[in-house]
């Protein structure tokens, strides 16, 4: 699990502002596709067991590693492009002085 901490922040306030002044670390460790597709299956297993009747809908458990593909594949690709436009605003703050 990933997050995010302002060091020495103790309120909302506190923690926006720090964020703002660029004092934000990131925290934790990344999961992996393997991690993920794991947890979902997991999750999955346990609704069969507490609700038997869900268990007509066994052979769609088959798609969730591809719909946690999917969900992974769309995440990077999120990402890579929030760095792009953070990368494009920092140059014209740059070149702007701003």
């Amino acid at each position: 699990m990933t997050y995010t901490e302002v060091p020495g922040a103790k309120t909302v306030a506190e923690f926006f502002a720090g964020l703002r002044a660029k004092r934000g670390k990131v925290r934790g460790a990344d999961g992996s596709f393997a991690g993920l597709t794991a947890d979902v299956l997991s999750i999955t297993k346990a609704l069969f067991q507490e609700r038997p009747a869900t268990l007509a809908l066994a052979p769609l458990a088959a798609l969730d590693s591809v719909i946690t593909a999917g969900h992974w594949m769309n995440e990077i690709c999120s990402a890579a492009g929030g760095r792009r436009i953070f990368r494009k605003k920092r140059k014209r703050r740059e070149c702007c002085g701003t």
